[in-house]
């Protein structure tokens, strides 16, 4: 595909200069190869036919009749954010950390720092809204953890009963972080959820000063906290109607056929 484009394993085509999926290529009765001696697309063609011998051919991506409509093609009215687009934040905590009990402010001048890291701008009262939800639950279960001694420090144990050992039962609780990017209602763009259970940790030293509960929480919501730090915003988003590009090329029979979009 040379440098400045990229074909996936789903047959996606990106080009690297716009940053998008221009074209998508649907290869029916032909594997393709995962790697290429030069810059072209290497398929093995069984045809349509059983019995049919395999032809083995090279096909140059994206072909003249593809470029020639991609030229063509105008990427604004498909873009639903531009890039440097303007975005407010709006975040919502539904509990009180341990941590920090002003996260719901925390929360908010990390994201508006993550936007701007992504090349956007942030002020109040934008067209584009990027909005964040952190929230506490309780599963209604609980976990047996078993403090003991080794070494001359207390740790905890899950699932071993040494002579010392104390059990205590910990209230499972988790905490679900979400964000997206919203425009006029709509949702644009969704990151992945993130969810943090306090009784993750398996083994771990205990502290004089916390309950074992307070402890596991404390690390769980400082987990979250890590989290929502982390998060990466899209630089742009474009209409998921072009998430296939602008045509689709189907390879069958050893006959490259276009339909455009």
């Amino acid at each position: 595909m040379g440098d400045s484009h990229l074909m996936m394993l789903d047959g996606s085509l990106i080009d690297l200069t716009k940053q998008l999926v221009v074209w998508k290529y649907q290869i029916a009765t032909a594997t393709s190869a995962l790697d290429s001696p030069d810059t072209r697309l290497w398929t093995a063609d069984t045809g349509l036919r059983p019995g049919s011998p395999t032809t083995l051919a090279a096909w140059t991506l994206p072909d003249s009749a593809v470029s020639n409509r991609l030229s063509q093609a105008d990427l604004k009215v498909n873009m639903l954010m531009d890039p440097g687009s303007t975005v407010s934040v709006r975040a919502t905590v539904t509990a009180t950390s341990p941590n920090d009990p002003n996260l719901q402010a925390t929360l908010t001048s990390k994201l508006a720092e993550r936007l701007e890291k992504s090349g956007l701008k942030v002020a109040g009262n934008a067209k584009f809204t990027a909005v964040a939800s952190l929230s506490l639950n309780s599963t209604g279960k609980t976990e047996t953890y078993i403090t003991t001694t080794g070494n001359g420090s207390p740790f905890l144990l899950i699932g071993r009963l040494p002579a010392d050992a104390v059990e205590t039962q910990v209230s499972e609780q988790e905490l679900v972080f979400s964000v997206k990017l919203v425009a006029n209602g709509t949702t644009i763009w969704e990151g992945p959820p993130t969810s943090v259970c306090n009784t993750q940790a398996q083994q771990f030293k205990t502290k004089d000063n916390e309950s074992i509960q307070e402890q596991l929480d404390r690390q769980m919501w400082s987990q979250a906290e890590s989290a929502f730090s982390s998060v990466t915003f899209p630089d742009r988003v474009f209409d998921p109607e072009t998430s296939s590009g602008f045509g689709t090329s189907t390879l069958l029979d050893g006959r490259m056929t276009i339909k455009g979009r």
